[in-house]
């Protein structure tokens, strides 16, 4: 993460936050392909059936579901970066990806570590 040398993090402090990112990669990679799988089911309803509703009822449903499962990952890391940074470590770290959301990404590579995106963008 080009944040963290932003942010001048000492080794120990660099690899807290690495393995706290690792630590539900593969959660999150399934939330990502969980979230594909639903657009897909949600694109391929028809607005014309007459169970429409009762259709995409169960759809919406998971969507909140796998947005509760992304938001709870990202508390878990964020929690994880606050508990190893200095507030003025923390302050950088804020700025960094306030710059990268009103830029519409993180560095060159788009969100993430690795340039993931959550399961519902």
């Amino acid at each position: 993460m080009r944040a963290l040398g932003q942010v001048e993090a000492d080794e120990q402090q660099r690899l807290a936050v690495l393995n706290a990112f690792d630590r539900d990669d593969a959660e999150r990679r399934r939330l990502v392909t969980d979230g594909e799988q639903l657009r897909r089911d949600i694109a391929s309803l028809s607005k014309s059936q007459p169970d429409y509703l009762a259709r995409i009822e169960p759809l919406a449903k998971r969507k909140g579901e796998l947005v509760t499962e992304e938001l709870l990952i990202q508390a878990r890391f964020d929690q994880a970066v606050v508990n190893t940074l200095t507030p003025e470590q923390l302050e950088r770290w804020d700025e960094q990806f306030r710059q990268g959301v009103e830029r519409g990404g993180f560095g060159e590579s788009g969100g993430g570590r690795r340039g993931r995106r959550g399961p519902m963008g």
